[in-house]
């Protein structure tokens, strides 16, 4: 929850909204991997739609990696708990930028 404040502080444009609250509740029906690359890129989607202005779109993305060479990107519960190695990375990239720049990596475990 700490994780998606803080990224999206800074991805959504406050300035266009003075004395605003914006908020969003993150819900989860089925817990099936890859979960905060769901939440990011399901808030990411829901301020889209929502109109919200923001510095840069938001997405994140999970693999691990089973048997020293295999790699599997957006991973079930069951492919996480078998992996070896897990990275999450969340970049965003803002309209004309060049390079897009890392918001958030974890490698859990």
């Amino acid at each position: 929850e700490q994780t998606l404040r803080e990224s999206f502080e800074e991805a959504i444009l406050v300035s266009a909204y003075p004395r605003t609250v914006i908020q969003v509740i993150v819900q989860l029906l089925v817990e099936d991997g890859a979960v905060t690359a769901a939440c990011f890129n399901g808030t990411t989607a829901a301020l889209m739609d929502a109109g919200i202005p923001m510095r840069t779109l938001l997405t994140c993305a999970a693999c691990v990696t089973q048997d020293n060479s295999r790699i599997l990107v957006d991973p079930t519960s069951q492919e996480e708990h078998e992996s070896e190695h897990h990275v999450e990375v969340c970049v965003g990239k803002a309209v004309g930028d060049v390079e897009g720049r890392l918001s958030y990596l974890q490698t859990p475990g």
